[in-house]
């Protein structure tokens, strides 16, 4: 993430420290929500980030927000638990 996150603070204006921590915290959310998951090895890829300078932009930290009010309704199983007019409902 170190060369990931130089790139970033080079294209963004930011101090790369932070940008580090920034990353590392976002990343570190994501895997604690199970969204990503780590790799035992990685293989080191180029790739380029270039950005016309009328597009830079002052760096600001990655945020991740969690929406869990219909999270109930998601996990219900729609075929096999349901009320006779065909709504599921959540086991007791």
């Amino acid at each position: 993430m170190a060369e990931a996150s130089r790139k970033l603070a080079s294209e963004y204006s930011g101090d790369e420290d932070a940008v580090l921590r920034d990353v590392d915290r976002c990343v570190g959310a994501l895997l604690e929500k199970g969204l990503v998951q780590a790799l035992a090895s990685v293989t080191s890829t180029t790739a380029e980030l270039v950005l016309p300078p009328a597009v830079r932009k002052t760096w600001t930290a990655p945020d991740f927000e969690e929406y869990t009010d219909m999270w109930d309704l998601i996990k219900l199983d729609p075929i096999h638990e349901t009320l006779e007019a065909g709504w599921p409902i959540a086991k007791s």
